[in-house]
């Protein structure tokens, strides 16, 4: 074992705290804008009998009823009842789950063969906490509707976290390969059932593959790690692109016909938008980090 190992985990540890510390003061703020519409009820109750329960693990907000995200809700309000003090640092734990994974996938990634050796050690460690104290969280971490986006995020790294342990350790040692079968279902499942832009851990495992791992696999087990590959992320990529094709008016078009804009006209200002958050990555300034981006 690397004698610097615990040292770094210690570290993260540390910075772990610190955003415990940074975040502790707006845990105290109150619900805002969509908390009312999707939670309030949680709050205007006082209990919650087994029917309300049922109608709380459904949202109205997406196709899919996000229930994934709606228990852990409900398991908020059982925990801290109507404190959305303790609610809210329900949210920072998640966050901080996220920054974790995101260490371990990325030191999965630098002790890649592909990339080992190329002086990285030091970026898992760099990226995790840029992620954790980036003042660009603190309108989702705060903002208690948004745990629905939080959660979705916590299992796609969840889910890249172990298709990557599984790829390194089969690539390394030569075994452990059909835990993708379990891997990839579960993870896309449940990060879609929290929001659903969860499935782009398809595409994101396949751009791991491409870039990262390049299929690379021992010749006896080439054959069905390609066959799991494609059924678990390339055919389920298909039927939904065929699926948003067969049915566009109904899943896209339609949701613009009482706006003022079209679907193009609003894919035109996407550019624009994901260049300003580059730069509020990049250069993060409070002015420029209004909660309403009007006007585009």
């Amino acid at each position: 074992m690397n004698s610097a190992a615990p040292g770094k985990y210690l570290m993260l540890i540390v910075v772990a705290l610190l955003a415990v510390g940074v975040y502790w003061q707006g845990l105290g703020g109150p619900l805002i804008l969509d908390d009312f519409h999707n939670i309030g009820a949680y709050f205007d109750s006082e209990t919650l009998t087994s029917d309300k329960l049922q109608d709380k693990l459904h949202s109205s907000s997406g196709r899919l009823g996000r229930p994934v995200s709606m228990a852990s809700f409900t398991a908020s309000y059982f925990i801290c009842n109507d404190s959305v003090w303790c609610w809210k640092l329900h949210n920072l734990l998640i966050h901080i789950a996220c920054s974790l994974l995101i260490f371990g996938l990325l030191k999965n990634i630098v002790q890649s063969p592909q990339v080992q050796g190329k002086s990285l050690e030091k970026i898992p460690g760099l990226v995790a906490v840029l992620w954790l104290l980036h003042p660009l969280h603190v309108s989702t971490v705060l903002y208690l509707v948004q745990r629905m986006t939080q959660l979705s995020a916590l299992f796609v790294f969840a889910g890249l976290y172990a298709y990557t342990s599984i790829r390194l350790r089969h690539i390394k040692h030569g075994y452990g390969l059909a835990g993708i079968w379990l891997v990839i279902p579960v993870f896309v499942v449940l990060a879609a059932f929290s929001k659903e832009n969860g499935v782009l851990l398809l595409p994101l495992l396949l751009m791991v593959e491409l870039v990262i791992f390049r299929f690379s696999c021992s010749e006896e087990a080439a054959h069905a790690f390609r066959r799991a590959f494609g059924v678990l992320v390339l055919l389920p990529m298909l039927a939904g692109l065929v699926i948003l094709a067969l049915n566009l008016d109904s899943l896209v078009l339609n949701a613009y016909h009482g706006r003022e804009f079209t679907l193009v006209e609003r894919l035109l200002t996407q550019p624009r938008i994901l260049f300003e958050y580059i730069l509020m990555i990049l250069i993060p300034q409070p002015s420029s980090m209004k909660f309403f981006y009007e006007g585009y």
